[in-house]
């Protein structure tokens, strides 16, 4: 008689274990998961914040090029590290220059309305544009 009630104790301990094992493995598969999309997000945010920067450098280059050449049209600029900016400026009767910077597979685009007056271009808006 005892015997058989220790083979049923030693049934239900192994559900028991079984079932902790499974929740444990439940826990630790959310967990990481979480820690994962974490990475992701923080990894694009890095990469959007490089490409404004190289949407930036494009648009002081633009500047630049078009205070030496008022018929600069734009261009495409290639930086360390796989960073590209694309400018392109049009201009009726007012600048309106768009620098499109990317890094690896993350964009970011910045507009800037300006005009030139005396030598010298005065700047009427810089955004970021989606």
């Amino acid at each position: 008689m005892k015997r058989a009630q220790y083979h049923l104790h030693s049934g239900q301990a192994v559900v028991t274990v079984l079932f902790v094992v499974v929740i444990g493995m439940l826990v630790t598969t959310g967990a990481i998961m979480t820690l994962l999309n974490a990475y992701q997000s923080m990894t694009n945010h890095e990469l959007g914040r490089e490409a404004f920067a190289a949407a930036e450098v494009g648009i002081e280059n633009g500047m630049l090029r078009l205070l030496r050449d008022t018929s600069y049209t734009g261009e495409t600029i290639s930086m360390d590290g796989g960073k590209t900016a694309v400018i392109t400026v049009l201009q009726s009767p007012d600048i309106v220059m768009v620098s499109t910077g990317t890094v690896h597979n993350v964009s970011r685009k910045i507009q800037v309305d300006a005009h030139i007056t005396n030598m010298s271009i005065v700047v009427d808006s810089w955004r970021e544009i989606p």
